[in-house]
């Protein structure tokens, strides 16, 4: 009984370990299928974004490839909107008008400083804005070729030097940013630098294209791998399991032996204890036959001497009997 309770325990830790691989191999298949589909989704967003991104338009390229606002999520783009210029200086931004702190306008006419109160950015972030249409004086908002408004810091200190934009592709100051906003103008120097950007944008998709394919690489290799040591570690467990069956076999053959040899050992002393008992009664039987018979024998002597004294003194009786009935005569006569 111990052996195939054995048996079955072993049959049950095959069956669940033949489970949990099972659960494994299909985790490994559906996280290659998700990185997969996250590297062509995130490809098509980026290509359906520099084709379908107009001239003016600010795009955040770090939305292409993964940034902060999630895998995959379309880039914020911009749309160009007209508003009325002021030139009237103020100490704080106008309702809904971002503010650039540490400004100075490029060559090119464009701002860069550091942007704050913009939905689209994060507070403090790094910018370069396309050239603007209104004079950069601090306390003012200023408006871009793509209609854009900002309102200067006035505490700022202003210059004219140039340095270019602060952007993901290089060129101007090389302040750190996390984010960079790009954009383009009607002019032609805009359009060859809106089409550089574009350019280094789909090298940079690109890119990240091959670090996820060489990612997605690794984790199949990774997977490989693990279903490799699973199945060696299967193996393995099977031949122990292997074993340990022919182990548990051959022990519960060796309690049958000896079952089997105890079965015979007690049978056959069953068998002797009763011939002995048998052979005990029929001794005893003749015994009692023969002390019967003895008996028997006894009691006819008994009978014969019995009946012998008996006509002994019948006989002498008569004789008695003979010898007074004569000596009546005799007298008598």
């Amino acid at each position: 009984k111990e052996a195939q309770a054995q048996k079955k325990a072993d049959a049950r830790a095959a069956a669940e370990q033949l489970k949990r691989e099972k659960a494994e191999a299909a985790s490994v298949l559906a996280l290659e299928a998700k990185v997969k589909a996250t590297t062509q989704k995130k490809a098509a967003v980026a290509q359906r974004a520099l084709s379908t991104a107009k001239p003016g338009a600010t795009i955040n390229l770090f939305g292409l490839f993964g940034g902060q606002d999630g895998e995959g999520a379309a880039p914020q783009v911009s749309k160009p909107a007209r508003a009325a210029q002021t030139k009237k200086s103020a100490s704080s931004a106008p309702r809904g008008v971002p503010t650039i702190s540490s400004w100075k306008q490029n060559r090119d006419g464009s701002i860069s400083g550091f942007i704050s109160g913009s939905p689209s950015f994060d507070e403090g972030e790094a910018v370069s804005t396309s050239p603007i249409t209104t004079d950069a004086e601090g306390g003012n908002v200023v408006q871009t070729s793509s209609g854009s408004r900002y309102f200067l810091d006035p505490d700022s200190e202003r210059s004219d030097s140039g340095g270019g934009i602060f952007s993901l592709f290089g060129g101007g100051d090389k302040t750190p940013a996390a984010k960079t906003a790009v954009t383009s103008s009607d002019s032609k120097a805009d359009l060859a630098a809106e089409r550089k950007q574009k350019a280094e944008a789909a090298k940079q998709a690109a890119a990240a294209k091959a670090a996820a394919a060489q990612e997605e690489a690794q984790i199949r290799k990774a997977a490989a791998e693990q279903a490799r040591l699973a199945a060696a570690e299967k193996r393995k467990e099977d031949a122990a399991a292997k074993l340990q069956a022919a182990q548990a076999a051959r022990e519960e053959a060796r309690v049958a032996a000896a079952e089997a040899m105890r079965a015979r050992k007690q049978k056959t002393e069953a068998a002797k204890q009763a011939a002995a008992q048998k052979a005990e009664a029929a001794k005893q039987a003749a015994a009692e036959r023969k002390a019967a018979t003895a008996q028997a024998a006894q009691e006819r002597k008994e009978a014969q001497a019995q009946k012998q004294a008996d006509a002994r003194a019948a006989a002498e009786q008569l004789k008695r009997e003979k010898a007074e009935a004569a000596s009546v005569l005799a007298l008598e006569a």
